[in-house]
């Protein structure tokens, strides 16, 4: 099921991401921390550049069932009035709720969404990370 963008400026068609599967592959991509979520971004290389894939994740650190679901209604939302730029074609966005995403007023959060798939960018792994990545290879050995 597609839902088309309602701004008149953008014709991104949004739809949303399901599998697993799709979820942990943006893991691995771009990477922009808002006040009210995470959003990660990959870009697709299947066949389907028309459209922009949006998943939704709220951990059960973030309140109840009823908080996260209002949590998630107001996420979708913000992204369905969003400014989506052109660039966001073929790409997978997954966005991670933080508990604010409750208290934070929704013209931020649309602003946050847009700013994100604008801002997102590779984070490069710390030297403490690296560390501990030739440790573990040291261990194996």
């Amino acid at each position: 099921m597609a839902v088309k963008n309602s701004l008149p400026k953008t014709d991104v068609e949004v739809v949303r991401l399901k599998n697993r599967s799709d979820f942990l592959k943006a893991k691995s991509g771009a990477r922009s921390h808002e006040r009210a979520f995470v959003l990660q971004l990959r870009q697709r290389t299947e066949d389907q550049d028309d459209c922009l894939r949006v998943g939704f994740t709220v951990t059960k650190k973030v309140g109840n069932a009823v908080e996260r679901n209002r949590i998630k209604r107001r996420l979708r939302a913000a992204v369905s009035q969003a400014q989506l730029p052109e660039s966001c074609l073929g790409k997978d966005a997954v966005l991670i709720a933080r508990r604010t995403a409750l208290s934070v007023p929704f013209k931020e959060l649309v602003d946050g969404v847009s700013h994100g798939l604008k801002q997102a960018k590779f984070e490069k792994k710390s030297r403490q990370s690296k560390a501990r990545a030739k440790r573990h290879v040291a261990k194996q050995s």
